[in-house]
């Protein structure tokens, strides 16, 4: 008698098991089912090759019956990334729209950076997300009865828990590999008898007179003193001689359409002279103060990259004025003309 009521007992308990455990329904998200991770890495001159890894962790106090969920993600450079504001950036999208529930409730997920492939692009360790799917019973429209099914909705929140719309997680750290960077030299003509057409030559002068580096103009062969000039790619033995005009710019080292183009490591010397064809001209570093002169010299100390702008002028005075201070003596001398006109009718009037 014992076994059987044993036996019972044991089924009964099987049974109530069974029966609490629920089969996972399908899910429908009532918003988007991913969110998106941008990299930024910053400081950098030229774009980079490097995988960023990332976490996604499940909260201890997340219901039991949810599966599915990404435990990582990366963002791979592969190098083709375009460099703008000394700064690359990537995004991807990590889905959690394959996800399964057994029950509502709310599911939290902690995502953090965790690795690089290239210690010189440091992993962002101040960064911290917390995803979290709010899951529901859908109910039918008739009666208010639960159909099987789930209704999901997915948030984005930062560390400090607020809503981040749209669910964007973003990473950023600053590269340590910069020890090279471009140099750009820019052109601006101004005045009233500039000549926005004409082309100055820039004579420039590197104080590593081994490698040669790369010389990228917009107009690679010139019209100058009625002679073609085809413009150089590169240094040769530190020198070179470009032409710029209104509103141009050369770079040397990297640029836009050739990142993988040698830069200019920092501490070089460069000296520039322009050839200031009769112009009044300055010059700025940078951001720093315009200094009169159509030469510099300097280091290429910049961390990122250096732009040294040209302002070139041409003004020819002019005349202002005379109309008005003229007036005066034109009405002077048309009233004594009219004087004299009255003067000798009235006399040959008198005569005759």
């Amino acid at each position: 008698m014992k076994r059987i009521l044993l036996s019972i007992t044991v089924s009964i308990l099987l049974i109530m098991a069974i029966t609490n455990v629920k089969a996972a329904g399908n899910v429908s998200w009532s918003g988007a089912d991913f969110i998106s991770i941008e990299r930024t890495v910053d400081n950098t001159a030229v774009s980079i090759t490097n995988t960023f890894t990332y976490t996604i962790n499940a909260d201890d106090s997340n219901p039991e019956g949810a599966s599915n969920a990404p435990a990582s993600a990366i963002v791979t450079f592969d190098g083709s990334e375009s460099v703008s504001d000394d700064k690359v950036v990537k995004a991807v999208n990590l889905s959690f729209g394959t996800m399964s529930f057994t029950r509502p409730g709310t599911y939290t997920y902690k995502l953090t950076e965790t690795a690089t492939s290239d210690s010189n692009y440091p992993v962002d360790t101040g960064k911290e997300y917390t995803i979290v799917i709010s899951v529901q019973n859908e109910l039918n429209s008739a009666d208010g009865t639960p159909t099987g099914n789930f209704i999901a909705n997915l948030i984005l929140e930062d560390k400090t828990g607020n809503k981040i719309d749209p669910s964007i997680a973003s990473f950023i750290s600053s590269s340590l590999d910069s020890n090279t960077s471009r140099l750009t030299i820019t052109n601006t003509v101004t005045g009233n008898d500039a000549d926005f057409n004409l082309y100055f030559p820039f004579s420039i002068t590197l104080s590593d007179t081994v490698n040669p580096y790369s010389i990228h103009v917009p107009d690679p062969v010139i019209i100058y003193n009625d002679q073609t000039i085809t413009q150089p790619t590169s240094t040769i033995n530190g020198t070179a001689t470009i032409y710029l005009k209104h509103g141009q710019a050369a770079t040397i080292g990297a640029n836009d359409t050739c990142p993988i183009c040698g830069d200019i490591p920092v501490g070089t010397m460069y000296t520039i002279i322009e050839d200031p064809q009769s112009y009044s001209t300055a010059h700025k570093i940078n951001s720093g103060v315009i200094t009169s002169g159509y030469d510099v010299t300097d280091e290429h100390a910049r961390p990122n990259n250096t732009q040294v702008d040209f302002i070139n002028t041409k003004n020819i005075p002019i005349i202002t004025g005379v109309l008005t201070n003229t007036i005066p003596y034109i009405i002077l001398i048309a009233l004594c003309v009219v004087g004299t006109v009255l003067y000798i009718t009235i006399k040959n009037t008198e005569k005759n």
